[in-house]
C-alpha cells in the first residue's frame, strides 16, 4: 500500500476537537454606580474620617434681645479599607506546548479573575444592608425601612413597594432615581401578580404594565418598569437572610431586596473607597518552568445615609 501523506494528521490526532472554549456565563454585575466612591479622599493610611452635619432649627427672636448661639451638630463616620482580595494561577511549559488552546484558555482566566473580584466587591457593598438593626422595622420619621414581604411566607407584594415609597417620602429622600435591586426570585413573584385577563366588569384594562408578560418587570441591569417610583433591576449578589422576624412576620432562607436612592453620590446609602483597583502581575518562574499570574485589590465600604436605604426581606 502506497504511503499517503494526507493521513499523517489522522495518525497524530485521533480525535476531533472543537476550536472554541465552552465559557461559563458572566455575572450580572452592576459595575460601580451603587456606592459613593470616596477613593480620592484618601491621602495616607487605611481609614478616612468623614464629618456629617446635623439639621438646623430656627427659634423666635425678640427685638433688642441677644441672639442665641448653638454649637454646630456634627457626627463622624469612618471608612476603613478592610478587604484585601487575591487570585492567582500558573501554566506550566508542558501544558503550553501540548495544549493548542493554551493562549485562549489563559486569556479567559484573566477575564474571569476580574469578574470574580468585581462580584466580591458588589457582594461586600450590598452586605451593608444587613447593618440595619435586624429583627426591627428601623423606623425613620415614623415609617419602616426594613420589612418582611406581606405575601405568603414573606413573598413580596406590590403593597410592600408602596410602603417603601411612603418610607422614602417621609424621610425626604429625593424622588428621582430611586432604585429597587431585586433578587430574581422576588421579581418572579411580581410577575405572578400581573393580571393578563381582561376584566369582565366592563372596566378599562390596566395597561400600565403593558408588555410585562413578555419581559417581566426587570431584565438584568435594565430599567424596564417603574413601580411606585422605583426602577427595578436584578442582582444575584444581594445579602442572604437565614431567618428573621420583623413585626410578627417571618422569612426563612431569604434574601434582602434593596431599595436605595441614586439621586446623587451624597444621597446613596453606601459609600466606599478602592485603595487598589484589581492589578495583575506576570512572573516567569524559571525554577518550576511555568508562567505565573496573580492579581490583588484592596477596598472598603460603609453605610453612609440610613434614610436612603430600604430593605424588603423575601424567601429565595
Amino acid at each position: 500500500m502506497a504511503y499517503n501523506s494526507s493521513n499523517e494528521a489522522n495518525i497524530v490526532r485521533q480525535e476531533v476537537y472543537d476550536g472554541s472554549l465552552n465559557k461559563s456565563l458572566d455575572d450580572w454585575l452592576l459595575g460601580t454606580p451603587y456606592f459613593n466612591d470616596r477613593s480620592s479622599g484618601f491621602m495616607d493610611g487605611d481609614t478616612l474620617n468623614i464629618t456629617k452635619t446635623g439639621d438646623r432649627a430656627t427659634s423666635d427672636y425678640e427685638e433688642g434681645e441677644v441672639i442665641s448661639f448653638d454649637n454646630m451638630a456634627t457626627s463622624r463616620i469612618d471608612l476603613v479599607i478592610n478587604k484585601y482580595k487575591q487570585d492567582a494561577w500558573f501554566m506550566n511549559d508542558k501544558l503550553k506546548q501540548d495544549g493548542w488552546q493554551a493562549d485562549a484558555f489563559w486569556a479567559e482566566n484573566v477575564r474571569k479573575s476580574g469578574i470574580a473580584m468585581q462580584r466580591d466587591m458588589e457582594k461586600d457593598c450590598f452586605a451593608l444592608a444587613n447593618n440595619q438593626t435586624l429583627g426591627d422595622l428601623n423606623n425613620i420619621n415614623g415609617q419602616p425601612h426594613r420589612i418582611v414581604g406581606g405575601g405568603t411566607g414573606g413573598a413580596i407584594l406590590l403593597d410592600d413597594i408602596r410602603q417603601m415609597k411612603l418610607s422614602f417620602d417621609q424621610a425626604l429622600v429625593p424622588v428621582e432615581n430611586r432604585v429597587l435591586v431585586m433578587d430574581p426570585t422576588a421579581e418572579s413573584e411580581l410577575n405572578k401578580l400581573f393580571n393578563i385577563t381582561a376584566p369582565t366588569t366592563g372596566a378599562q384594562f390596566n395597561t400600565d404594565f403593558s408588555g410585562g408578560v413578555q419581559t417581566g418587570f426587570g431584565s438584568r441591569l435594565n430599567f424596564l418598569y417603574n413601580i411606585y417610583g422605583f426602577n427595578v433591576v436584578l442582582s444575584h449578589n444581594l445579602p442572604k437572610v437565614v431567618s428573621e422576624t420583623i413585626n410578627s412576620k417571618s422569612v426563612t432562607n431569604g434574601v434582602a431586596n434593596i431599595a436605595m436612592s441614586m439621586a446623587s453620590a451624597e444621597d446613596m446609602p453606601f459609600m466606599g473607597a478602592i485603595r487598589q483597583r484589581p492589578e495583575s502581575e506576570f512572573f516567569r518562574n524559571t525554577h518550576r518552568k511555568r508562567d505565573e499570574w496573580s492579581a490583588t485589590c484592596r477596598y472598603g465600604f460603609n453605610n453612609q445615609k440610613d434614610e436612603t436605604l430600604g430593605v424588603i426581606l423575601t424567601p429565595q
